[in-house]
C-alpha cells in the first residue's frame, strides 16, 4: 500500500512540475502561429525563413508545397495583398514535449498572385521543437463558405 501511495505521489509531483511547461508551450505555439499570420500580412519573409522547418509542408486548395525553400519561393512568386485577417480560438493538442497540433478557423480578405483566397478557412498547423526552438513543420487549410 505504501508503495502504491509513493508511486501516486511521485506521479502527482511530476505532473505539478511539468504542467506549467506544457501551458507555456501551448501559449508559445499559439503566439507563434498568430505571428505567422502577421508576417504574412506584412510580407515579412524573414519571419517565415526563421520559423519554417526545412521540411515544411504547406497544403491548400492550390496544392502541396514541400520544403522551406519551395515555400519561400512560392511566397515571392505569388505575393499576397492582405486587407484583413483574424484568427479564431486556437485549440492545441500536445503531441509529446516537442510537438503540438493547432487547429482553428481564420477569416481573411486577401488576394495572392492576383487570385482571391477563401474568405474563411479551417486550419491545422504542426509545430515541432528543433534545436531548442519551435518551428512550423506543416500548415494545412481548407476553405469554407460559412
Amino acid at each position: 500500500m505504501k508503495r502504491i501511495f509513493s508511486m501516486a505521489s511521485q506521479a502527482v509531483m511530476l505532473w505539478i512540475l511539468l504542467a506549467p511547461a506544457a501551458v507555456r508551450a501551448e501559449d508559445d505555439v499559439k503566439a507563434l502561429e498568430k505571428g505567422m499570420w502577421q508576417a504574412w500580412a506584412k510580407h515579412d519573409l524573414a519571419t517565415f525563413e526563421e520559423r519554417l522547418a526545412e521540411d515544411h509542408v504547406h497544403v491548400s486548395a492550390s496544392g502541396i508545397i514541400a520544403g522551406k525553400a519551395a515555400n519561400l519561393a512560392d511566397m515571392k512568386d505569388h505575393p499576397c495583398e492582405v486587407r484583413s485577417w483574424k484568427v479564431g480560438d486556437i485549440t492545441v493538442q500536445q503531441l509529446g514535449t516537442d510537438a503540438a497540433l493547432l487547429s482553428y478557423r481564420a477569416d481573411q480578405d486577401a488576394t495572392c498572385g492576383g487570385e482571391k483566397v477563401p474568405a474563411h478557412v479551417y486550419a491545422t498547423a504542426v509545430w515541432k521543437k528543433t534545436g531548442g526552438k519551435w518551428v512550423n513543420a506543416s500548415y494545412h487549410e481548407t476553405g469554407t463558405e460559412d
